[in-house]
């Protein structure tokens, strides 16, 4: 065989050995990675709830060998262990209180439950831990059980305060997670919390420079990439994106590249801005723009092209205002674009020792991924050899370019492990005070072994540490928050580490830890105090039926631990109920009178031997008859007066009552002119009040009112004198006298006036004038009568003379030589000769004189046969005297 055959040979060996040791390998990688978990400082509480954490919640696997972590769960590996096998991934989902109905969306308050499957129960050493949008733990809890719920009550404020006093969040997305021993994730899920009072959104914008306009030439255009997206937990409004043009810049266009459709301006503001708007940017949504532009001619090398982009809603509520603005920068090249350097260095590296240096100090031979390059880096070298040995510690690798490039990235190497011991304090026990908690002194544990830190986790999930603000170097609180009623589980942890602190975060903590061991302590806080009854002595009023129910006083029992029977709030979900007895069941129906009611109270806690703490309180029931009877009163009454009267006879009738619990109310009236209801009534509207009256103590009392109205109807009376008769003594006529008519009525109050013609004692023309008197009541009713006045004409009196002389004793001869004087004054008279006429009557007044004088006729008859041709004359003014 020639050398080179059996170089060829081994070659083939050789081969076909590294084959089948590569395939042993590649299928033990595939059998023993999933033993593997991914180490998340996001998870890891040294203390409490209420830490920083460090990775994105939303972060499950990892390829970066330095956030590897051995799951402590899986440590055991069996002599078959190497074998496939078909192991249950354990998973966690959320769902509503009841932890039936699947739910990953909650508003502020609400409870979550969290069930964990496959978790591998009490051996495994996990735990579930709830993850605030702003990465905090706010709660964590052993599991014991497989399958296990947690519930977890979200707070009902938008933000929390925490022991720290960082305030954080409490709306957005959330996570609960299922975490091992050593705070590595193991499984994952998300939900969401609203506030449905006022919509919350988190837009974000984020914006760079593409490798081809890092640098660009003067006259030539540019671009930023910009990306907007809504990470909830609503719909963001009226959102706009504004993006300020660079100074020494001309804009060209804004290109929308993705998402759901922005309106963009195309001419920069008076402010040099230009907007992109959208009505809604849904939760989730997100969207793309290139921003070109062209660097204006002139521009110098060098000049920094910087520009900020901004975004926001103007209705809706901002989660995080940090993420609101972002700027990119580009740079001036004096010709088209230069080249870059990028350079990628490898992920830190953690492993333990595994040999010795040549002067017998520990350390590890580590290999790592060689750093990669990008663009025009020239020559590029890293300080420190690869596959080669690393002492036990931290060591910071080098990579340079050229250019003047550089990344960096370390390897840690840790000790193999140290023997811890923890011893934890007495367990304790206390009485709970009125708050239903106790303020407890537990102690801390201590553990040996090198560099040892002491971590707690209460069952509760109140913190007992307060850390820095990254998670770590952690220091005992000086008193621990009260304790509630029940028995409360604190695990110790004494981690034992390489190198003593102070760590510079979650990750350097436990990179450097070599072993840890834990304890339990017991806080058992006993409920001694008995229930409180707040029931009082009560009087009500009875219903319509005569009666009142007897209320449930079993909800006025309060107590500091136990909740009401009745209360189905998240806070009472597995607390002690309350029993209420009362020896008079509520809703019994009781007349009025005064009950005693006997009760007792029990919080159902574990005191006094697990019977609990009892309080008994007797009250008085007391039911009244508060309701006035019910009353109908009689029609309301109108009548006329009686005749002649001004009253009437009225009987009003009687107003009924009836009563809910007197079956014979007494009904009484009363007149409001004072007088008996069988008293007649006067002209007018009387109101009668009736009053039923109860036997109650005190009585009970209504009234309703009836009115009689007596209306006068009958008209008045009036009687005038005979009618006149007169011979005109004057030109205007004569004057008249009567007695003046009054009139009379059944009520007073009557007037009576002359509504036509003259006074009495008036001038009254010379003819016939109607005189009226009309008489009207208080009531308005009315009656009139009338008389005449007539005053003679003078020819009616001339030729009343010619008639009384014609019919006189007086001889032939007598009565001519007057009639002939008459009759020439009335013939005068037509022809209108008034002084003839005149001339004629007093020729006639003369003779009659004589004749009175030789006594041919009597003084009587001839005077007045003067006065009647006198009065004539005097009328037709002959002469001048007054009127009569």
């Amino acid at each position: 065989m020639t050398t080179k055959s059996a170089l060829s040979q081994h070659f083939s060996i050789s081969q076909a050995s590294l084959l089948r040791i590569g395939i042993f390998i590649a299928f033990a990688a595939l059998v023993i990675f999933p033993l593997f978990t991914v180490s998340s400082a996001s998870f890891y509480q040294r203390a409490s709830a209420g830490k920083p954490v460090d990775l994105a919640a939303n972060s499950v696997l990892s390829t970066n060998a330095s956030r590897l972590s051995f799951d402590s769960a899986r440590s055991a590996i069996a002599p078959f262990a190497l074998m496939p096998q078909a192991t249950p991934t354990p998973s966690i989902a959320t769902f509503e209180s009841t932890c039936v109905t699947p739910d990953s969306e909650f508003n502020l308050g609400q409870e979550v439950c969290a069930t964990a499957t496959n978790t591998g129960g009490s051996a495994a050493n996990r735990r579930i831990s709830w993850v605030d949008p702003s990465g905090f733990i706010r709660q964590v809890t052993p599991i014991a059980a497989d399958p296990q719920d947690d519930h977890f009550t979200i707070p009902t404020t938008p933000t929390s305060t925490l022991s720290n006093g960082q305030v954080v969040n409490n709306i957005g997305n959330w996570r609960v997670n299922i975490i091992s021993s050593r705070s590595s994730l193991v499984a994952s899920t998300g939900f969401v919390v609203k506030d449905p009072a006022n919509a919350t959104a988190d837009l974000s914008v984020t914006k760079r420079a593409p490798s081809n306009s890092e640098q660009v030439a003067a006259g030539s255009n540019g671009s930023f990439d910009i990306f907007v997206q809504n990470s909830g937990p609503d719909d963001a409004a009226t959102v706009t994106l504004t993006d300020h043009v660079p100074n020494n810049t001309t804009f060209v266009a804004m290109i929308q590249t993705s998402g759901p459709g922005f309106t963009c301006t195309t001419v920069p503001d008076g402010l040099g801005n230009i907007t992109c708007t959208i009505d809604t940017l849904a939760t989730g949504a997100s969207a793309t723009f290139d921003f070109v532009y062209t660097v204006n001619t002139g521009t110098a090398a060098g000049t920094l092209i910087i520009n900020t982009a901004s975004i926001a809603s103007a209705t809706t509520n901002e989660l995080n205002n940090a993420d609101n603005s972002a700027t990119a920068t580009a740079s001036v090249a004096s010709g088209g674009n230069t080249g870059t350097c990028t350079l990628t260095c490898p992920d830190d590296i953690v492993t333990a020792a595994n040999t010795t240096d040549g002067n017998n100090n520990p350390g590890a031979v580590v290999h790592f991924t060689p750093t990669s390059s990008e663009g025009t880096c020239g020559t590029v070298t890293t300080d420190h050899c690869n596959d080669c040995f690393f002492p036990l510690g931290t060591t910071v690798v080098t990579t340079s370019a050229t250019t003047g490039d550089s990344c960096s990235f370390t390897v840690t190497v840790t000790e193999t492990g140290s023997n811890v011991t923890i011893s934890c304090p007495a367990n304790q026990t206390a009485d709970a005070d009125s708050t239903c908690t106790a303020t407890v002194t537990v102690g801390t544990a201590t553990g040996t072994g090198d560099n040892v830190t002491i971590s707690a986790v209460r069952s509760d999930g109140k913190p007992m540490y307060d850390c820095d603000v990254n998670g770590t170097n952690c220091t005992r609180r000086s008193t621990d928050d009260p304790f509630s009623a029940g028995v409360t589980t604190i695990t110790w942890t004494a981690y034992s580490h390489d190198t003593p602190g102070p760590y510079q975060s979650v990750a350097d903590e436990e990179s450097h830890r070599t072993g840890s061991a834990s304890c339990t302590q017991t806080v058992t806080v006993n409920d001694v105090t008995p229930p409180l009854i707040t029931a009082v002595d009560q009087t009500v009023s009875a219903d319509a039926n005569c009666q009142a129910a007897v209320p449930d006083y079993t909800n006025s029992v309060t107590d500091n631990c136990s909740c009401a029977a009745s209360d189905n709030s998240q806070d009472c979900i597995g607390q002690h109920r309350i029993t209420v007895t009362q020896d008079v069941p509520a809703g019994s129906l009781l007349g009025p009178g005064a009950y005693p009611i006997h009760l007792t109270a029990n919080d159902g806690s574990s005191n006094n031997g697990g019977a609990g703490n009892t309080t008994t309180k007797d009250i008085t029931f007391t039911v009244k008859d508060t309701t006035p009877p019910t009353i109908q009163c009689p029609a309301n009454i109108t009548t006329s007066t009686d005749p002649g009267l001004c009253s009437a006879v009225v009987n009003p009738g009687t107003a009924t009552a009836t009563d809910n619990c007197d079956t014979n109310p007494t009904v009484a009236g009363t007149r409001s002119d004072g007088q008996p209801l069988n008293a007649t009534y006067p002209k007018g509207t009387t109101t009668i009040t009736w009053t039923a009256t109860d036997h109650a103590s005190p009585a009970n009392q209504s009234s309703c009112t009836q009115t009689v109205t007596v209306q006068d109807h009958e008209n008045p009376t009036i009687s005038c004198p005979a009618n006149i008769t007169l011979e005109p003594t004057c030109p205007s006529g004569a004057i008249a006298t009567y007695t003046a008519p009054v009139g009379t009525d059944n009520c007073p109050g009557a007037i009576t006036t002359r509504t036509a013609g003259g006074a009495s004692g008036s001038v009254f023309p010379i003819g016939t004038t109607t005189v009226t008197y009309t008489v009207t009541d208080a009531s308005g009713n009315s009656a009139s009568c009338s008389f005449t006045v007539t005053v003679k004409t003078p020819q009616a009196v001339i030729q009343n003379l010619i008639n009384s002389v014609s019919a006189s004793s007086l001889s032939g001869t007598q009565k001519n030589g007057l009639l002939a004087k008459l009759n020439a004054a009335l013939d005068a008279l037509n022809k209108g000769q008034t002084n003839v006429a005149c001339n004629k009557l007093s020729d006639f007044v003369n003779s009659v004189g004589t004749l009175i004088s030789h006594g041919d006729i009597s003084a009587a008859q001839g005077n007045a046969w003067i006065n009647s041709a006198n009065h004539v004359i005097n009328t037709l003014g002959c002469t001048n005297n007054p009127c009569t």
